[in-house]
């Protein structure tokens, strides 16, 4: 989609917030998602639960990303380079095979996904899949046997290298492979010992204590994991550790005021999965820079989903819609209000 966008014209970083709209509305909704499961299971949720649960927030926030896309794509005017575009497809097609065989790996995922199989075995199975497709129908250049095996090992250490008329199409196929993404590595790293060293010294659960004995109301508890959800994005610069220490720190006092853990595990993903790549600094933002080609604050303003689902879900929590309580804690409350209105 870059690659279109350089050749047609179209704004880099509005392509990169509609990619990213797009990414992290699947990421959601999918049980194959690293996030879904950490944080359906940090918060005790039921994983197809807890998906079910997170479309409250979720289709309206994508649903206004999609109305912002489209009323931009009728405003804006492109100037579309026709030329730029077939030579991209002229080198697309002589450096590679494209068929509908190349989607296997997807629908390979899809399929065990439906199958309920754990993420990571299922992750494994599809790449193992893209890999002998890969082998089997692409590159025929590469040669045969061993040489074509040491080939691709080449593309995956230092990432596909091919010599083309036009820079855009250059840029746009060499690039890749783990040497490319060492910097956003490094980052990774700095930032898991960062937040660790956050953790341990229990810096984090001070503020947490401190914003738990600001909230008047008990479902304000969901607003307290909200932010820590989107502190840990900023300070400890890691999305796995904004989920684990908003569902983690706040699990007793969501238990404790009955609440269904659902609530907890969607506020996680809502204040703290979606935001990571708008950080700079954090993992996601690193990735999504480096992987795009396209600086964080350049792409932030038009990420519409990752900016309106924790604004959704803090108009929810703020007015208690969507709140799902314990039915102990329903008729708990049936309880005390037959109490109050009957006569003494």
């Amino acid at each position: 989609m870059v690659g279109i966008a350089q050749a047609s014209g179209i704004s880099l970083p509005v392509t990169a917030g509609a990619i990213i709209s797009g990414v992290y509305f699947g990421d959601k909704l999918s049980p194959l998602s690293d996030t879904t499961n950490l944080s359906s299971s940090m918060a005790g949720a039921d994983l197809f639960v807890h998906i079910r649960y997170l479309l409250s927030t979720t289709l309206p926030a994508f649903m206004i990303a999609l109305v912002f896309f489209l009323a931009l794509s009728f405003m804006s005017t492109p100037e579309v380079n026709t030329a730029q575009l077939e030579l991209l497809a002229s080198e697309l097609n002589e450096k590679f095979r494209i068929s509908a065989y190349l989607i296997l790996p997807m629908f390979g995922l899809i399929g065990l996904a439906v199958l309920r199989m754990p993420p990571l075995p299922a992750i494994a199975v599809s790449i193992v899949i893209g890999v002998l497709i890969g082998l089997i129908f692409q590159s025929p250049e590469a040669g045969q046997g061993g040489q074509r095996i040491f080939g691709y090992w080449n593309i995956v250490a230092t990432g596909y290298h091919t010599d083309s008329g036009s820079a855009a199409v250059q840029a746009l196929l060499s690039r890749g492979g783990m040497e490319s993404m060492l910097s956003t590595v490094w980052l990774i790293i700095s930032a898991m010992f960062f937040s660790a060293m956050m953790d341990r010294s229990g810096c984090l659960a001070k503020i947490v204590q401190t914003v738990i004995g600001l909230m008047r109301k008990d479902r304000h508890i969901f607003l307290g994991a909200g932010v820590t959800a989107l502190a840990g994005n900023i300070v400890a610069a890691d999305q796995y550790l904004s989920i684990v220490l908003s569902t983690r720190m706040y699990v007793d006092e969501v238990q404790a005021r009955r609440f269904q853990p659902e609530m907890l595990s969607r506020t996680a993903e809502d204040f703290g999965t979606v935001t990571s790549a708008l950080v700079p600094w954090n993992t996601c933002g690193a990735f999504m820079s480096a992987t795009l080609g396209v600086a964080t604050f350049s792409y932030l303003p038009f990420c519409v989903f990752n900016i309106v689902s924790p604004v959704i879900a803090a108009f929810y929590i703020s007015t208690g819609l969507a709140i799902r309580q314990r039915p102990e804690a329903d008729a708990l409350k049936r309880s005390v209000s037959e109490t109050e209105l009957s006569p003494r």
